[in-house]
């Protein structure tokens, strides 16, 4: 009798001092959290500002442009003393290529996150 007794407050220590442990391992790790997020918000104060921060966003787009013209002319002439008239046919193709940067710069003013929208 006296054996079993000895075995089971044994049992009972061992599984009072586990509880233990696993419950100081959770308080120090939630103390530990605490301190970095402290750190981190120490370190971070000032960076977000609701109604204060902006943003700023810069566009920039090429643009590259070919136009292509083309015209036909006829001139019809004659000699002044009344012989037959002649003609002549002019193609002209003419091609004008071109390249553009458009830059865009916005600033936008960010406000407080709430309820999953922007105000």
């Amino acid at each position: 009798m006296k054996r079993g007794n000895t075995t089971l407050e044994y049992l009972c220590l061992i599984a009072f001092s586990a509880a233990a442990i696993i419950a100081m391992v959770v308080y120090m790790g939630r103390g530990f959290q605490g301190s970095i997020r402290s750190s981190a918000d120490q370190i971070g104060a000032g960076q977000y500002a609701p109604g204060n921060t902006v943003v700023v966003n810069r566009e920039e787009r090429y643009e590259r442009s070919r136009v292509v013209s083309t015209s036909d002319s006829t001139a019809t002439y004659g000699s002044e003393d009344g012989s037959v008239p002649g003609s002549t046919n002019t193609t002209s193709k003419n091609t004008e290529e071109s390249t553009g940067r458009v830059i865009r710069n916005t600033n936008e003013r960010l406000g407080v996150f709430q309820n999953d929208t922007w105000r």
